[in-house]
């Protein structure tokens, strides 16, 4: 957890324009740059994607992107607060339950099966901010927005009041933390490029039923309470 939990600063990069203010009719366009963003960084890694690319996916002028964001560091720090704050969504009625139970984070598993077939460059972003090295971009954006480091502490949170609660058994909670990640995130990021193995509909409605149901019974494999 010493990545996660360590914050660093993101540098800028030198000799671009400063910030310009928001406004109220900048979001639509934001948004479009947000899922551009999302698109191409989960494909091409942070190296791999110019402020060009990202203008011509997104059908601005590349001038027009420092209306709205001082450089692209600060463009992946956005987009991984809102994949992570879409993914936080998910999880409110697991976080708001008084009475924790294993059946809370099953329901959570069946929502993001469904919102990571839905947006599967989401998974493929995450995954690559939690495997990045540390003096890598990617690694910078996920530290400096906090965004990472928030999605496992509500994590953690759960899974250490499940366990006094007795609602799920005694497991090792970090160790859970990082088998729930690898369970949840690695299919819906890998499954456009494994169609070999996976098949030629990895998102279709059977798919995601039939991966709910694995998913639910790996969960209650790991973390279903031991029999008395």
């Amino acid at each position: 957890m010493g990545s996660v939990t360590r914050l660093t600063t993101a540098k800028s990069e030198s000799g671009e324009a400063p910030e310009s203010s928001r406004s109220p009719s900048s979001d639509n366009s934001r948004e479009r740059i947000h899922a551009a963003a999302r698109s191409l960084i989960s494909r091409y890694g942070f190296d791999g994607v110019s402020l060009q690319k990202l203008a011509d996916e997104v059908g601005l002028h590349k001038s027009t992107l420092f209306h709205h964001y001082r450089n692209k560091q600060q463009i992946a720090e956005e987009v991984l607060e809102a994949t992570v704050a879409s993914i936080v969504a998910l999880m409110e009625p697991l976080l708001g339950a008084e009475e924790k139970q294993l059946e809370q984070m099953l329901a959570l598993s069946d929502r993001l099966v469904d919102h990571f077939s839905d947006q599967p460059d989401s998974a493929r972003l995450l995954l690559a901010a939690m495997v990045a090295p540390q003096d890598s971009a990617v690694h910078n954006a996920g530290s400096s927005s906090g965004a990472v480091e928030r999605f496992y502490v509500l994590l953690l949170g759960w899974l250490e009041g499940a366990r006094e609660a007795e609602a799920i058994r005694h497991v090792s909670i970090r160790q859970s933390v990082f088998a729930l990640m690898g369970l949840m995130l690695v299919y819906p990021a890998v499954a456009d490029v494994e169609q070999m193995i996976i098949g030629p509909e990895p998102f279709s409605e059977g798919a995601r039923r039939m991966r709910k149901q694995m998913l639910r019974g790996a969960l209650q494999g790991m973390l279903g309470p031991e029999a008395a």
